[in-house]
């Protein structure tokens, strides 16, 4: 992959992050003309030439995460990339254009220097630039989508680069996934799945070695290919034995890849912080992956209800997520699973 110039990373992931995503440097002028100067890298207007693109990935739904998004979008048909930019784009004119008016609403406050209005200029001359990169946007526009060493998804309109970044750093994950929300919206992003060629979450095929044994002693255990055993104590009520043990290990191995993707593609991982949450969509739950807050959205229905399972199946979780076979057996799987008892209809 094509890393794309650090400059452009507005120095915040090395200093402390003002509001307006520059770095503090003690001084007034000089934070507002460091971002105005960092602030023009933002988009290159030049060439780039064979930038490569993300591997495509599994799509867990309208809630989507966007950089799911953009890999999935890296060798769909060129009309979806053309309206990715088409969504993508005039959400980014509106941040820039908003902040632009705060910035000047400021300036004639009185409750900042002039800096604060050449920021509102340079702000405004990007969501400009930006808007005629949108406006230029045909039916036989050439549009690449992808993701570059920092993990950060861009778009190539025409040989003209956008990264999709916003000025306010505390706002980036709400503008992602707004992106990635309305994109679907407008698009089948199931039928995306399709013309990249990958398997759905839900279809891993690390699941489908899923087998059962029978012992007079342990109880029955259900078990995955790739190591997880879970123990019951008893073979009663079967039934719904047999559907939470699928449902568990089906998502799990989803989790893992899907971890596992984001990971590679930059995002940073803290395994004492991933959690699950609920989410407004109740379909999908988020998947927190790090403390300063970045999540996936994915439909894990089974795992949320059984949090303490959850939290037994992590040392799994991590291993398959590095790719390593890890051996893990849970017991008391009874009560742990007990949630899902009502998974299937009894027979």
């Amino acid at each position: 992959m094509e890393v794309l110039p650090r400059k452009s990373l507005l120095a915040r992931r090395h200093g402390k992050v003002s509001g307006r995503g520059g770095l503090t440097l003690g001084s007034g002028s000089s934070l507002r003309i460091r971002s105005i100067l960092t602030l023009s890298l933002l988009i290159g207007l030049s060439s780039v030439p064979g930038a490569a693109v993300g591997q495509p990935a599994a799509d867990p739904g309208n809630g989507v995460h966007i950089r799911q998004l953009a890999r999935a979008l890296a060798d769909a048909p060129e009309p979806l990339r053309r309206d990715f930019v088409q969504v993508a784009i005039p959400e980014m004119v509106e941040a820039y254009e908003s902040e632009a008016d705060l910035a000047r609403r400021e300036s004639y406050r009185g409750t900042a220097d002039r800096d604060a209005r050449r920021w509102s200029v340079a702000v405004r001359r990007q969501a400009a630039e930006l808007s005629a990169i949108a406006a230029s946007v045909t039916e036989s526009t050439p549009v690449s989508v992808g993701i570059d060493g920092n993990g950060r998804v861009f778009v190539i309109v025409d040989g003209r680069l956008a990264i999709l970044t916003i000025p306010r750093m505390n706002e980036q994950l709400v503008f992602e996934q707004r992106v990635a929300a309305r994109f679907c919206d407008r698009n089948v992003c199931e039928d995306l799945l399709g013309v990249t060629g990958r398997k759905k979450p839900g279809e891993n095929p690390s699941t489908a070695g899923q087998r059962w044994s029978f012992s007079d002693h342990a109880g029955p255990a259900c078990s995955s290919d790739d190591g997880l055993e879970i123990q019951f104590a008893s073979a009663s009520n079967l039934w719904w034995k047999r559907a939470a043990c699928a449902a568990v290990i089906r998502e799990l191995a989803a989790l893992a890849s899907e971890i596992a993707l984001e990971r590679d593609n930059g995002t940073p991982l803290d395994w004492n912080s991933v959690a699950i949450q609920p989410h407004t969509r109740k379909d999908l739950r988020r998947i927190v992956l790090n403390k300063r807050g970045d999540y996936l959205l994915m439909p894990v229905p089974a795992l949320s209800a059984v949090p303490d399972f959850f939290g037994l199946a992590l040392p799994w979780l991590v291993a398959r997520t590095d790719g390593v076979r890890y051996h893990l057996v849970v017991v008391n799987a009874e009560r742990l699973l007990a949630p899902l008892s009502d998974l299937e209809e009894r027979p």
